[in-house]
């Protein structure tokens, strides 16, 4: 990485970071360039070079999130059993959210952007749509999918989004564990390709 490249990160990162700090104190839709780049003592003119304006940054900010998130995801090529794929996908997911968390809580909070949580969901039901299409077989209709589908994702979100929030956060291993045996538990329902709840519990006590 050259020199100007150097400053150019670490520019954009006081820069992500003053917007952090101003969004934990007031809506996006309140805070200014102005006011932004004397939170952290950078030229106005700086700003525009990498930034139209504020929502123009979050945006920016979000999509890098997304970008690394699925560059984790991607990393390694995961061709096993359908269980294993999920296995992954949570895990990743859950490391990911973890390291990034205080970014992500206020990015989702009042004063952020409120399309952020559900790009995320949208995300997680493509991939999830793909597995229950999947378990269901042939059998199912498009509909079914669809509300199976809504049906894990939202237990799935709900319990992320609970761990995320509490200040008193559980090792992300057990919420891994908790989730990936209800929802291939449940997903026993459809098929037995996944196995039984208990078969779900001592896969994820083995790895």
């Amino acid at each position: 990485m050259t020199s100007r490249n150097r400053r150019v990160r670490r520019t954009r990162q006081f820069l992500e970071e003053g917007l952090l700090q101003l969004m934990q104190e007031k809506s996006i839709k309140n805070i200014t360039v102005r006011e932004l780049t004397e939170r952290v003592a950078v030229n106005r003119s700086t700003f525009y070079l990498h930034y139209m304006d504020i929502f123009d940054m979050v945006d920016k900010m979000e999509e890098q999130l997304f970008e690394d998130f699925y560059y984790e995801l991607n990393a390694e090529e995961n061709s096993g059993p359908l269980r294993e794929e999920v296995y992954h996908f949570m895990e990743v997911a859950l490391s990911f959210l973890e390291r990034n968390r205080r970014t992500v809580l206020i990015l989702c909070s009042q004063n952020g952007d409120h399309t952020f949580l559900k790009r995320m969901e949208q995300m997680t039901k493509e991939r999830a749509k793909v597995w229950i299409r999947s378990l269901m077989g042939k059998e199912a209709c498009e509909r079914q999918v669809e509300l199976a589908t809504a049906f894990f994702c939202s237990g799935c979100v709900s319990m992320v989004a609970d761990w995320l929030i509490s200040p008193e956060r559980e090792d992300p291993r057990e919420i891994l564990k908790m989730m990936f045996q209800l929802v291939l538990g449940g997903s026993n329902g459809f098929t037995a390709e996944t196995g039984s709840a208990g078969e779900a519990f001592s896969f994820v006590s083995a790895r």
